[in-house]
C-alpha cells in the first residue's frame, strides 16, 4: 500500500510524537493498545486487556491483561511490567517525554501499580468518562525487557510490538516492510508480507493503485474521486473517516457575564463586547437575548437558510454518494440516538415563506458572504453548492476564501459576524463522536475558549450541558440525556446547521483485494483483515 506520511521507526514510548509515532504503528499493524472502538456500536472494547474495572469512588481502573500475548521476534510475553514501563516512559513518569498525548497523561494518571504478572492499577488524579480511549487506551505497550536489554537507542530505530505484522525493515520516509506475526493471539493476516510506502504526492498514488503498482491508498482529496472511481477503483469508509461539513451563523454572542466557575475567575464579571455581536437589518441572523422579537426573527431566518440546503443533492453529486447528511453541528444524523424531528427537509418555498414570516423578505434580505476556511477538512465544493442554493431563492450571497491565518485574527477578537464554515474531523462532532461524550462546541461555543477561535457563537447553554455530561463520569444514560438535551437547543436556535458528513475513504484496487474488514480509528487499520484474491 501507499499513504502520505510514513516517518521513522518510533520505538520508544517517550519519542512517539508529531502524528507518526504515535499513530502510524498502530496503523501498520506494528503495535498495539489496552482498547480498540468497534463500529458494531462504535462503543471500546478490551483488545490486549481481558477486561477492565473502574473504582466506584474513581480513584483507579483496574485492567486485567490477556494471557499469552507474544512480542515479536520471541521476546516473551506481554506482562503489566511492560504496561507500567510503556505508560511511565511516554510520560507519567518521565518529565523529558515528548509522546504526542503527553498532556492527557499529566493531567490524568499518576504512576502505575504492578499487582501481579497480568494486572495493573492505573491510579488517577482525575477521572473521565473517555477513559478508555484517553486513559487506558492512549499509549501503544512495548516490551520492556527488549528495550532495557538492547538500548534504547537500538528499540528506537528497530520497535517491536505485539501487532499482527513484525518489522522487517523500516527505511525513514521511504518504506516499511513487514511480515506475517505467526504467534499473534488474535487471526493473524492470510498473506505473507506488507509493504507500505510513502507516497506523499496525491497524484503519484492515484497513479500507482490505477496502474495496479500498489493495492491500497490512504485519502486523497475529493478532486481524485471521478478519476478513481472511473478506473474501477473501491472507495472503503468502514473506518467513519472524513469530516462533518457544517455552517455557522456567526455573531450570535449571547454571553453578556463571565459565568460561574469561569476557567479564568471572572465570574460575574461584564464580558467584554464583541464587535461581531451587531443585530440589525444588515445582520439578520444574529438574535438578542434582551429582545425577544428579535430572536424569534433571526431564529427564524437562520432554519430558512437550512431548509433551502438540498442535502441529498450534494450527496450525490458533489461527494458522489460517499458521505451522508447531516443536520445538528456536533450531533452526527448516524448516531442511534439522533431523532427524526432534528431532520432538517428540504423546503425551498418553505424557506422563502419562512424569510417572509420573519420580516425579512427576499427581495430585503442583505448580500452576506460565507467564509470557508482554507483547511485541509474543508471540502470547498459543498460551500459552493450552499451558496449556489442560497442564491437559487433570491438570496446576494459570495464565498470567502481568504487564508485562514490572515482571516483567523477576525475570529479570534469574535469581528466576524457572517457566516462561517464549520467543519468537524472525525471524534469532533461527526459519527466517532458518541452520544454520551462532552460536545466540542461547549468548549469553543462559550467564553471558555475566549482568546482562541471561535465559531461565531456564545451561549451559556453549552457549558451547562458540558457540565451535566462530566457529572456523571459513570452513568451513560444520564450523559446522553444531557447531550439530547444539548441536541434539542441546537435544533431549536440553529446556530450552527449540518450540510453533509464528506467521507475519506481508503482506495482499493479490487483486482487484488478481495475484502477488509476495518474497525473505526478515522483512518485506516485492521490490515491483517484484507483477503487477497486468488
Amino acid at each position: 500500500m501507499a499513504m502520505r506520511t510514513l516517518g521513522n521507526a518510533q520505538g520508544l514510548p517517550s519519542q512517539a510524537s508529531g502524528g507518526t509515532g504515535d499513530t502510524i504503528p498502530g496503523l501498520i499493524g506494528l503495535m498495539e493498545s489496552i482498547t480498540e472502538r468497534k463500529k458494531k456500536d462504535l462503543l471500546f472494547y478490551p483488545h490486549l486487556a481481558e477486561s477492565y474495572d473502574v473504582a466506584p469512588d474513581l480513584s483507579k481502573i483496574t485492567v486485567n491483561l490477556r494471557h499469552g500475548v507474544q512480542f515479536h521476534h520471541d521476546w516473551g510475553e506481554m506482562g503489566a511490567e511492560d504496561v507500567k514501563w510503556s505508560f511511565g516512559d511516554a510520560g507519567v513518569e518521565n518529565q523529558e517525554s515528548v509522546f504526542g498525548n503527553v498532556g492527557y497523561l499529566h493531567e490524568y494518571q499518576e504512576p502505575h501499580v504492578v499487582v501481579d504478572q497480568h494486572t495493573v492499577e492505573f491510579p488517577l488524579k482525575s477521572f473521565t468518562s473517555e477513559y478508555e480511549g484517553a486513559i487506558i487506551g492512549l499509549v501503544f505497550v512495548y516490551s520492556s525487557k527488549y528495550i532495557n536489554d538492547m538500548g534504547r537507542d537500538h528499540a528506537f530505530q528497530n520497535p517491536i510490538g505485539t501487532g499482527p505484522f513484525q518489522m522487517e525493515s523500516w527505511t525513514p520516509n521511504d518504506e516499511f516492510i513487514g511480515s506475517t506475526f505467526m504467534d499473534y493471539w488474535d487471526t493473524p493476516a492470510s498473506f505473507g508480507e506488507l509493504s507500505v510506502k510513502e507516497i506523499p504526492e496525491d497524484s503519484t498514488r492515484v497513479a500507482l493503485i490505477k496502474t495496479d503498482a500498489v493495492h491500497i491508498i490512504d485519502p486523497v482529496p475529493f478532486s481524485f474521486l471521478p478519476d478513481l472511481l472511473d478506473a474501477g477503483m473501491e472507495a472503503n469508509s468502514d473506518n467513519l473517516g472524513g469530516a462533518t461539513q457544517a455552517i455557522t451563523y456567526s455573531g450570535n454572542f449571547w454571553m453578556f457575564e463571565y459565568p460561574e466557575n469561569d476557567n479564568k475567575g471572572r465570574d460575574g464579571q461584564p464580558v467584554t463586547p464583541r464587535p461581531g455581536f451587531e443585530p440589525d437589518a444588515d445582520h439578520p441572523w444574529i438574535g438578542d437575548p434582551k429582545d425577544p422579537a428579535r430572536m424569534e426573527s433571526a431564529r427564524l431566518v437562520r432554519h430558512a437558510l437550512s431548509r433551502a440546503i438540498d442535502r441529498e443533492l450534494i450527496v450525490d453529486e458533489v461527494l458522489l454518494g460517499n458521505g451522508f447528511p447531516e443536520y445538528i453541528n456536533f450531533f452526527s444524523s448516524s448516531l442511534p440516538e439522533h431523532k427524526d424531528e432534528w431532520v432538517i427537509p428540504y423546503d425551498p418555498d418553505g424557506a422563502v415563506a419562512m424569510l417572509e414570516e420573519a420580516g425579512v423578505p427576499v427581495e430585503d434580505f442583505p448580500a452576506f458572504q460565507i467564509y470557508v476556511q482554507q483547511l485541509p477538512n474543508v471540502n470547498f465544493e459543498v460551500f459552493d453548492a450552499v451558496a449556489t442554493m442560497w442564491i437559487n431563492i433570491g438570496l446576494d450571497v459570495t464565498v470567502d476564501s481568504t487564508a485562514y491565518q490572515a482571516f483567523r485574527p477576525r475570529l479570534v477578537d469574535r469581528e466576524w459576524n457572517g457566516l462561517t464554515s464549520c467543519c468537524a474531523w472525525p471524534g469532533c462532532g461527526g459519527p466517532l463522536l458518541l452520544m454520551d461524550q462532552p460536545r466540542l462546541a461547549a468548549r469553543e461555543g462559550s467564553t471558555i475558549g475566549e482568546g482562541d477561535w471561535n465559531p461565531g457563537f456564545e451561549v451559556l447553554e453549552v457549558m451547562t450541558y458540558v457540565n451535566e455530561v462530566e457529572a456523571n463520569p459513570l452513568d451513560r444514560e444520564a450523559r446522553v440525556a444531557a447531550n439530547i438535551k444539548e441536541a434539542d437547543f441546537f435544533y431549536h436556535w440553529m446556530l450552527s446547521t449540518g450540510v453533509v458528513h464528506a467521507d475519506n475513504p481508503v482506495w482499493v484496487n479490487p483486482k487484488f483485494v478481495e475484502g477488509w474488514e476495518m474497525e473505526i480509528t478515522g483512518l485506516f487499520n485492521n490490515l491483517e483483515t484484507i483477503t487477497l484474491k486468488q
